[in-house]
């Protein structure tokens, strides 16, 4: 499969550039560099604090979407600090076809937005019930069923912070089924569930780099699967029991 709406993103530093990356203690944004979406899903990975949040809220804004996230065709201007973004330095090289839906989904300020959305009413794309009266990850959930379709791109910040094991399954399975009807994801996450999502291409984001890696090599996936193969010594050692 390929991706039908992005090919790539380009970043050129510039002087605003390395003040903010210098500010936040993020050295990947002191050079240039590209960023290559070759399959459907790509997820962006990599330790706490290395930027990758930083990048997808660049890219949001840089293809149209609010800061604080929700729709490509609505855009209530809910407020975000300005000075963390760089869609100024970022430039996105595009397919013919241009997505006839998107969303940007961001975990921290899903409440804000949900708050928005049952407050205008409208809610025909969301299931018909207001978002509030879900847990987070239902409502997530509902988002994932009723507002994704083949035709869209979708940017996920940290999909999984509400969902349960079961939930991060039926979520990497609607993401695949979606990604094989024509639809592109921008994922970032910590999740070995979603990063396993068949064809997936993975980025590692580092201090001062983004390579490819292979699933099996992520430190999420080494992790997981050493604590689970003997969970007692695993926290013998981590722990000092």
């Amino acid at each position: 499969m390929q991706p039908r709406f992005l090919r790539q993103a380009t970043i050129r530093s510039s002087p605003r550039l390395q003040q903010l990356a210098t500010a936040y203690d993020l050295p990947l944004y002191l050079t240039d560099w590209t960023l290559p979406f070759t399959q459907p899903v790509t997820c962006l990975i990599g330790d706490n604090g290395v930027g990758k949040s930083v990048l997808l809220e660049g890219l949001a804004r840089c293809l149209g979407f609010d800061a604080a996230g929700g729709p490509l065709s609505v855009n209530p201007q809910r407020t975000l600090p300005q000075d963390v973004f760089f869609e100024d330095e970022l430039r996105v090289i595009r397919h013919f076809r241009r997505p006839k839906a998107g969303y940007f989904f961001r975990a921290e300020t899903f409440h804000q937005l949900a708050s928005y959305i049952d407050d205008t009413g409208y809610l025909g794309g969301y299931g018909g019930v207001p978002l509030h009266r879900l847990s987070h990850g239902q409502a997530f959930m509902t988002l994932l069923q009723h507002k994704f379709n083949a035709d869209g791109l979708y940017l996920l910040d940290e999909p999984e912070a509400a969902l349960s094991p079961m939930l991060q399954l039926a979520a990497a399975r609607l993401i695949y089924e979606l990604a094989c009807q024509g639809a592109q994801f921008l994922i970032v996450t910590h999740s070995p569930v979603l990063m396993a999502i068949p064809d997936a291409s993975l980025l590692q984001l580092q201090r001062d780099s983004i390579q490819p890696v292979a699933y099996q090599d992520t430190e999420h996936y080494i992790v997981m699967k050493r604590f689970y193969g003997d969970t007692d010594a695993y926290l013998r050692h981590n722990l000092g029991w």
